[in-house]
């Protein structure tokens, strides 16, 4: 038999290990609502920022963990007022990922499972066919928009459709809302395809498929709660919601989120933004990446001008 060479391990490194499993396993999450409420009460002045689709000045809105906090279970308590049975499907079409982030958090509050959905054909065949589609999937037709997306929806006939505005009119928080008590296995989110060979399909999130990504996605980028994150694609993407969301959430890190418009309208905002907030982790797709680098070689008096010290990793992906 051929010798197999073994290192050796000291006893210390051994016992050092698990009590490091040991520790990982007492204070670990094991569902999103458990990853938001540590996050909440461990860094309540860490933030959550946003630069709008209207924010072409690159102005920056903020809530500390603590406020976003207030904010979504006053929304989970007016989402309740629905009389929805738990574990009802919300679709969620939304244009900012402040509103997104809320409807999310509101809806796993309440006891609802969100579904994320992307931007709507323009075609008014193949929205309605789209519509309908989802609303036979789920066996439901709630969905929660703003003025704009229920503009394009209205004309089909049989959805539950809640506004945003309305629901942030009628929220009011009370110590009395109890949050829903999810299990690991429960159905947390779900996503849909883009449905380039026929209608979409959703795919199915439980809090533990979600929590076991993002744990090995937090570990894998180094993250921390001194950590700083900048996503700017849709919510509705896994990306933007789950690895530049969530993933950094459970290490209580702070993350600024900007619309999609204010970095395709100026991919330099992106350098600019990593500079100014020392960003270390941020998302770009190689479009992004190519453009960033035509652009910047017409423009040699930018040279050696950003400091992008701050950066430790750039994620891409998602193209063919």
């Amino acid at each position: 038999m051929t010798p197999v060479a073994v290192t050796p391990v000291a006893p210390v490194d051994i016992i050092c290990d698990l009590k490091r499993t040991e520790r990982a396993t007492e204070y670990s999450p094991v569902t999103l609502l458990d990853v938001f409420s540590r996050a909440v009460s461990q860094y309540p002045n860490h933030e959550l920022s946003f630069i709008t689709s209207s924010a072409h000045d690159s102005t920056i809105h903020t809530k500390t963990f603590a406020e976003f906090n207030q904010h979504v279970h006053a929304l989970a308590q007016a989402m309740r007022a629905w009389g929805k049975p738990t574990g009802s499907v919300i679709v969620v079409y939304l244009t900012e990922h402040e509103d997104n982030m809320a409807a999310v958090w509101a809806s796993l509050l309440a006891g609802y499972v969100p579904c994320l959905q992307p931007a709507l054909s323009a075609q008014q065949a193949h929205k309605e066919g789209h519509v309908a589609h989802i609303k036979n999937l789920f066996s439901s037709a709630t969905w929660l928009t703003n003025e704009s997306g229920a503009e394009q929806v209205q004309s089909i006939s049989g959805l539950d459709i809640h506004l945003l505005s309305t629901l942030q009119t009628s929220a009011g928080a009370s110590e009395d809302f109890q949050a829903h008590q999810p299990n690991a296995d429960d159905e947390a989110i779900l996503f849909l395809t883009s449905g380039s060979t026929g209608f979409s399909k959703a795919v199915v999130h439980t809090h533990r498929t979600i929590l076991a990504a993002c744990h090995a996605k937090g570990e894998s980028y180094d993250l921390t709660a001194e950590s700083k994150i900048m996503n700017w694609v849709g919510f509705d993407h896994v990306a933007g919601s789950l690895e530049m969301h969530i993933a950094p959430l459970l290490y209580g890190a702070s993350q600024l989120h900007v619309h999609a418009s204010a970095i395709l309208s100026d991919p330099l905002r992106f350098l600019h933004l990593i500079e100014e907030k020392s960003i270390q982790l941020a998302f770009a797709p190689n479009f992004l990446l190519a453009k960033l680098t035509r652009d910047l070689e017409k423009r040699s008096d930018l040279f050696g001008k950003f400091d992008l010290s701050s950066i430790k990793r750039i994620n891409s992906g998602g193209e063919a």
